[in-house]
């Protein structure tokens, strides 16, 4: 398969995302698709993405667009990296409660292809600055940082990080090591 045929592919799974229609993702995807990125309590394969596209997929990530984008392909893989906004509808996002409201956050997914559908899909999204533009939590040193100011609406402290990180780890767990949580704390 050209390395065309593999971006029109992703595209198309793409679309999936906040869709009614996942009658295309057989197509896209193979049947033992390892989605990296899914939290552990889901069902393997491809079994697994159509429970998240029909149930979280759908209702928390509805309004998502990519605002920049750089595709690259080369033999198997397929990398994006850009920016994806959306609306958030309010609730919890790994184990922590965010207000309503609208986000712009980084994102990178890496999909490996075979026979010309997905296979295996891995991604790393910024949800540390997602929560902080939401207002779900903040930090002792954001007065420091332009942007960062929203402590009036806070309702989680970076300080308080130790007593709950198990939980927004556990979300982790299956689709990112330790080294990347840390990063992903780090980078924002």
């Amino acid at each position: 398969m050209s390395r065309q045929c593999h971006k029109d592919v992703l595209e198309r799974f793409d679309a999936l995302v906040g869709s009614d229609d996942l009658s295309q993702l057989d197509q896209l995807c193979t049947p033992e698709m390892v989605n990296h990125a899914l939290a552990p309590d889901r069902p393997r394969g491809l079994a697994g993405t159509r429970e998240f596209l029909e149930t979280d997929g759908r209702r928390q990530f509805h309004n998502t667009s990519w605002d920049e984008l750089t595709v690259i392909a080369e033999g198997a893989y397929v990398v994006q990296f850009g920016r994806r906004s959306g609306y958030w509808p309010g609730g919890s996002f790994l184990g922590i409660g965010a207000p309503a409201g609208t986000y712009s956050r980084d994102f990178a997914a890496a999909y490996r292809f075979v026979g010309g559908r997905i296979a295996d899909r891995w991604a790393i999204r910024d949800d540390l600055a997602m929560l902080r533009q939401l207002g779900a939590l903040w930090s002792s040193w954001a007065g420091d940082r332009p942007g960062l100011g929203c402590q009036a609406r806070s309702r989680w402290r970076w300080d308080d990080w130790e007593s709950t990180r198990w939980t927004a780890r556990s979300a982790w767990e299956s689709a990112s090591s330790r080294s990347r949580w840390t990063w992903v704390l780090a980078a924002a």
